[in-house]
């Protein structure tokens, strides 16, 4: 099985790990195929979520899920540092450029993992950008 249906209040998902696979490239992907809708706040679309049936016993499935959850603390990191800078109308724009390069970086790296985890081959990764692209949907770009 590739999906689990739901995820209970015993699973081994950390919270950490759920939002990176939420905001990754190839659940915004699963759901504008699947569902062509990515509001998941809908109802409807809302039950329908599912999440990678990892095996949790496999020492890779850990490695990677730790690998997530570092590029997490990561991001937050960031977007602390973020917080505290004072932005003026002279610095604006170039902050906010800098910054997002900074965190585009480590989704970059979250979407890797994982395809990783999900044993996508490079032309699937491939197919899932530039759908995201076709539909003007943001994703992690690295220069």
């Amino acid at each position: 099985m590739l999906f689990r249906s739901n995820v209970d209040t015993k699973s081994d998902y950390s919270s950490k790990f759920l939002c990176a696979y939420l905001k990754s490239s190839f659940f915004i992907w699963l759901l504008i195929n699947k569902h062509d809708n990515i509001n998941v706040y809908e109802p409807d679309l809302f039950n329908e979520l599912r999440v990678p049936d990892l095996n949790f016993k496999n020492d890779n499935v850990k490695k990677l899920i730790k690998k997530v959850e570092t590029e997490i603390d990561i991001i937050l990191s960031k977007e602390n540092d973020f917080l505290k800078i004072k932005l003026n109308n002279n610095n604006y724009e170039d902050e906010i450029i800098k910054h997002n390069s900074i965190v585009d970086i480590h989704a970059k790296n979250i979407d890797s993992i994982i395809y990783e985890l999900l044993d996508l081959k490079e032309e699937t990764q491939k197919i899932i950008e530039s759908t995201l692209n076709a539909n003007k949907i943001y994703f992690p770009k690295t220069n």
